[in-house]
């Protein structure tokens, strides 16, 4: 049985895949594409999302013991590059599977206009056409639809760097903590370090 921010995180991640699906049907139908190998929209463009976004992303980090990386990236470069890109010097996103909002639909996604309707302009590094056929995915429309799963961190939008460092403080006052190891002969007194084995 998951725990609940298992829970969220699959659901988080039911909706990104969701989204991803939605940006490959209109790549494939608009004939557009990011440059092989490109990543500057992960080095260069400064990308922002909720901290409800990188949750699962954030979560993996913990586990891992990125703690230090997390608050070092956002202390030391709040608006990026993203801390996950490029993590071992081979030019990759450390946490494609799990990236958040931002990351699946950039290039890919329309805006809204100040009539509500939907405004496409591709990256500038991307191949082929502005023209397309289909309706690419409204990225405010999966936006909310996101928010609404958590609204405390899906109402807060930060540079990609902050977003990641909020939701690990978060999940850190939530999760079970590991417990430290004890030495030979002594045990662990509820609430307190660790107490001689008496007898």
């Amino acid at each position: 049985m998951p725990t609940r921010i298992e829970g969220l995180c699959i659901d988080i991640l039911g909706l990104l895949t969701e989204a991803e699906m939605d940006a490959f049907a209109f790549q494939r139908t608009a004939g557009v594409a990011c440059p092989p190998g490109c990543g500057s929209c992960c080095r260069d463009d400064h990308p922002e999302d909720s901290v409800l976004s990188v949750l699962p992303a954030a979560r993996w980090a913990l586990t891992m013991g990125m703690e230090e990386h997390i608050e070092r990236a956002a202390s030391e470069q709040p608006d990026g590059p993203c801390l996950f890109f490029d993590l071992h010097g081979r030019g990759h996103c450390a946490v494609y599977p799990l990236r958040p909002l931002i990351c699946r639909l950039f290039g890919f996604a329309a805006v809204r206009d100040k009539y509500g309707l939907p405004t496409y302009r591709p990256c500038r590094r991307m191949e082929g056409s502005s023209a397309w056929a289909s309706t690419p995915p409204i990225y405010a429309d999966l936006a909310q639809r996101l928010e609404q799963r958590y609204p405390p961190l899906g109402s807060q939008h930060l540079p990609i760097n902050q977003a990641v460092f909020q939701a690990a403080q978060w999940l850190s006052l939530r999760l079970p903590r590991p417990r430290p190891a004890t030495r030979r002969g002594q045990v662990r007194a509820p609430g307190s370090g660790t107490h001689p084995r008496e007898g």
